[in-house]
């Protein structure tokens, strides 16, 4: 079975073949030069990048959750939550009493904020594009992962969790 990511009979699924590409291209536009190009774009190739870090993402956040709902400890998180709160209110303090001194030097921090404010976008701008360009990385070995795996193998991680507790039926309104 041919598992290219366009193949001729994808196509014929998605309806391009309709299309015509040789007509309308005036003989120009094959349907190769098709695939060729929605493979090789940057802008799908970031986006299939983006969909394959989520999913990595989701999966990795789910075995977290897992992990923690099987060590889950009331006391635990009743002691941790009461000691942040304490740290939090001492903090709290501390900025209250510095706040007189940092509201004197705020004229002067106010010059030095369009500087900072240039710098932070160029740094955003920057990460902005590395960060495309890496999802772009990431969507190409993602599809020339797909073209090369039979459509039958299934992925490692396409298992279902089990549901542990029994979800109660939902009750019609009485009338």
């Amino acid at each position: 079975m041919d598992t290219k990511l366009f193949d001729r009979h994808t196509i014929g699924r998605l309806n391009i073949d309709r299309l015509n590409i040789d007509r309308l291209s005036g003989g120009r536009f094959s349907g190769e030069d098709l695939e060729e190009t929605l493979v090789s774009s940057t802008p799908l190739l970031a986006v299939v990048g983006a969909g394959d870090l989520a999913i990595g993402r989701l999966r990795a956040a789910r075995s977290e959750l897992v992990n923690r709902a099987a060590t889950f400890d009331r006391k635990v998180v009743r002691e941790q939550a009461q000691a942040s709160l304490a740290e939090g209110i001492d903090a709290l303090q501390a900025e209250l009493m510095a706040a007189p001194e940092q509201l004197k030097a705020l004229p002067e921090r106010a010059q030095e904020w369009p500087t900072r404010a240039q710098s932070m976008l160029a740094d955003l701008v920057s990460t902005a594009f590395s960060a495309y360009g890496e999802l772009a990385v990431r969507g190409k070995a993602v599809v020339t992962q797909s073209r090369e795996t039979p459509a039958t193998e299934m992925d490692e991680h396409d298992d279902v969790l089990p549901v542990t507790r029994p979800v109660p039926p939902v009750e019609a309104p009485a009338a």
